[in-house]
């Protein structure tokens, strides 16, 4: 995550595979003590994403485990096929989407809506004191507690994600109440969130006989709370619900596709540097408009405290049984952060809930308030979900 890059456009993928013991005992089953290894897979984001690169990592580890040899393994190949004929599709080619063109006026209509709600005024201090350095926090909560956690956001109609997400907000709240370089002022915005969306299940089946799921497929949308202190752990569980109802907003609407293309244009066009095109719909009924005064005021702040990852269950993924003699600890998903960065990923593994926070520890000030703000999550969910 930090230093000079291992991947190019000349190295599309990296494994390290390293262990403590110079001599792991393991090795042609002389022994039967259990050694630690680390296991580090690498690729890059245009590539594919954490579901790509998850199910990779378990394939590898069911061909690791397998009792075949490798003359075997290789023996099942199909190696006549051309290795560009495996690549994915265009992405945009599974979108399914009316071409018509009022449709695609509904679809701008849509975005343009869509943007006016994402309204949010709080962000953490920037300062980049130093080269960017990206560290990491982790927190784990055990099999008992995350079960009585998952128990608990039943009990109230929402999943974890929703209640995590509300968790960000709160624990800001209180980050700002008690700080003295944040502006009390800021609680008459909102707090706004951006999180990552997988478009797999949405998109159209592949034409390929042999699909792969090594591919990009996300998209990202918005989350806006109250920035101002709970009243009680009730509004706690009401914004959750509230998360919950924004959420299959954005899935479930009839127009999610558009919105997924309309994202991944305007990502394309920025990293390509070209300009993109936002109407300014003040302008145009402001500016027509016989009326002395403006129909629509200015622009609300948009801006967003952070991104969240929430990968979900790998334990669907990583399946125990297919490599038994295999003890899977721990598995961390992160990627490269650019300068002040800052990313709260959120997964569980072997029945345990992870927290996982990256940030550039040069790029922000020096009151501490990232720290704070991680500690408040950690004792927020003992709060709200355990308590």
């Amino acid at each position: 995550m930090n230093g000079p890059r291992t991947l190019s456009n000349a190295h599309l993928s990296y494994l390290v595979i390293s262990s403590q013991e110079s001599e792991p005992s393991i090795v042609d089953n002389a022994s039967s003590d259990e050694v630690d290894y680390d296991l580090l897979m690498c690729a890059p984001h245009f590539a594919g994403d954490g579901t790509s690169l998850h199910q990779s990592t378990h394939d590898l580890f069911v061909l690791l485990a397998s009792p075949l040899t490798d003359e075997e393994i290789l023996a099942s190949i199909d190696l006549s096929t051309p290795w560009t004929i495996r690549l994915p599709p265009a992405f945009e080619s599974r979108c399914k989407v009316p071409r018509s063109r009022f449709a695609k006026a509904v679809a701008k209509v849509n975005a343009l809506a869509a943007r006016e709600k994402e309204v949010g005024g709080h962000k953490f201090t920037r300062q980049q004191r130093s080269p960017q350095k990206t560290i990491f926090l982790e927190r784990v909560f055990d099999e008992t507690q995350t079960k009585a956690i998952l128990r608990k956001c039943k009990e109230n109609g929402v999943t974890i994600n929703h209640a995590l997400e509300v968790l960000c907000g709160v624990v800001w709240s209180r980050v700002i109440d008690t700080s003295n370089h944040v502006s009390k002022d800021a609680f008459k915005d909102p707090v706004l969130l951006y999180t990552a969306i997988n478009v797999r299940p949405h998109l159209e089946p592949s034409a390929s006989q042999d699909p792969t799921y090594w591919f990009l497929a996300l998209t990202h949308f918005t989350l806006t709370f109250p920035s101002f202190p709970l009243s009680s752990p009730r509004v706690f569980w009401h914004r959750a619900k509230t998360a919950k109802a924004q959420t299959h907003a954005v899935v479930h609407s009839s127009l999610f596709i558009h919105t997924v293309l309309d994202k991944a244009n305007e990502r394309g066009a920025r990293v390509r540097n070209e300009p993109v095109p936002v109407p300014d719909v003040r302008s145009l009924f402001n500016n027509t408009s016989n009326m002395k005064e403006n129909l629509l005021p200015g622009p609300a702040p948009s801006i967003a405290l952070l991104g969240l990852s929430l990968i979900g269950n790998l334990d669907a993924i990583y399946d125990r049984r297919s490599y038994p003699n295999f003890l899977l600890k721990d598995v961390t998903t992160a990627s490269r952060q650019k300068a002040g960065g800052i990313l709260l990923l959120v997964h569980t593994f072997g029945g345990k809930l992870w927290l996982q926070l990256f940030y550039d520890q040069e790029g922000f000030g020096s009151e501490g308030t990232v720290e704070r703000f991680w500690d408040g999550l950690g004792n927020g969910v003992e709060e709200f979900m355990l308590s």
